[in-house]
């Protein structure tokens, strides 16, 4: 919010009131797609898997004229909407998704220090990929959230 970013989240398994509660300390404007457990205990599921997560990328994608849309996720499910955003970025260490990249044609990269090498990075490929539509895209690989947040806000420096 420093930056003048809206921050929103997509979350299958976290319940808004958590995510509002661990994200408090940033005070930014904070949009939710969340699934919600109602008080007779059921759940409501406006976003139940990846067509949905790569829908609702997509829109923002579409409306969003201050870009970019930033997807981070640690699941095979979420492939498809990292491949939709502007940067998407693999955290963890799950083995089904890249299994699942590899086999589909998913480059996975490290992640640049910065924003701006991600978007520079996708506009090159964008480039390939017009000669090569086969090509479907790349992610980036984060091996902490911190290391993320280094990325958007162009803090990375090299380990000392």
């Amino acid at each position: 919010s420093a930056a003048g970013s809206r921050l929103g989240v997509l979350s299958i398994n976290w319940s808004p009131p958590l995510i509002r509660a661990t994200l408090s300390p940033l005070a930014a404007p904070l949009e939710l797609w969340c699934n919600e457990l109602q008080p007779d205990g059921s759940i409501v599921l406006p976003v139940p898997g990846a067509a949905a997560k790569r829908a609702r990328i997509a829109a923002l994608v579409d409306a969003v004229c201050a870009r970019p849309v930033v997807y981070v996720g640690d699941s095979p499910t979420d492939l498809l909407a990292m491949l939709e955003a502007d940067v998407g970025v693999l955290i963890g260490e799950s083995a089904s998704a890249r299994l699942i990249a590899r086999r589909f044609g998913v480059r996975i990269a490290p992640l640049p220090p910065s924003l701006r090498e991600c978007l520079a990075a996708r506009g090159a490929q964008e480039g390939e990929v017009a000669a090569a539509a086969d090509s479907p895209g790349v992610v980036w690989e984060a091996g902490s959230w911190e290391e993320i947040r280094r990325c958007l806000l162009g803090e990375l420096q090299d380990p000392i």
